[in-house]
């Protein structure tokens, strides 16, 4: 079923179906920010609740997706593939430490899907009706900041210290390009995930 409506406060209403999304186990949320190019289909996306779903820890990780794809022809997926998958595509190993256990690949076809183009809601879900009005009684309930302490995997100095090998390298010639991260962490902590989707996506919204 496919329910359309015109939206008066946009911002409101993302609000309220990040909130109301928030009791599923899984959820896919996209907001171009207003951003617009020629070939946008929409300027936000919501995807929630799981009709199937596919995660995969092993070798054959992009067959199986192909399987799943086969399995749910023209179907809406939303997922992710992660930094390890690249150990399928190319001879590589990572030793890096891993405290997240995410799996190589998730993909999830939603049961509910909210799409906005400009002003205009379409709600495409066998409870579209349920679901508008479930979203318009959502309470935005009050946040506060997270008192959090990150952590940086290196330090400062090991950081600059790999920063000038890395220009070294640069120098000579190995490489004209590298990509150099790390990680910042924090333990024994909880956070409201909506809460930091929503700071975060204010803080860099590009």
């Amino acid at each position: 079923m496919i329910k359309e409506a015109s939206l008066l406060n946009i911002d409101l209403f993302k609000k309220k179906a990040l909130h109301w999304a928030s009791s599923f186990t899984t959820v896919s949320a996209f907001d171009s920010n207003n951003f617009t190019d020629p070939y946008s289909e929409f300027d936000w996306m919501l995807a929630a609740g799981v009709s199937d779903e596919l995660q995969t820890n092993t070798d054959t990780s992009f067959t199986d997706l192909k399987s799943f794809r086969q399995k749910h022809p023209n179907q809406w997926m939303c997922g992710f593939f992660s930094y390890d998958l690249k150990n399928e595509v190319e001879n590589l190993t990572s030793a890096n430490e891993d405290h997240l256990y995410f799996p190589q690949l998730y993909f999830f076809v939603p049961k509910h899907i909210l799409l906005l183009r400009n002003t205009c809601l379409e709600i495409i879900s066998a409870e579209a009706e349920k679901i508008l009005a479930e979203i318009e009684s959502t309470e935005i309930p009050s946040t506060s900041k997270f008192a959090i302490q990150i952590k940086p995997k290196i330090s400062k100095a090991e950081y600059l210290e790999k920063v000038n090998q890395i220009k070294q390298h640069i120098i000579r010639g190995d490489i004209y390009e590298t990509n150099f991260c790390q990680e910042f962490y924090a333990e024994n902590i909880e956070i409201d995930p909506v809460s930091v989707f929503q700071e975060l996506n204010a803080a860099s919204p590009t």
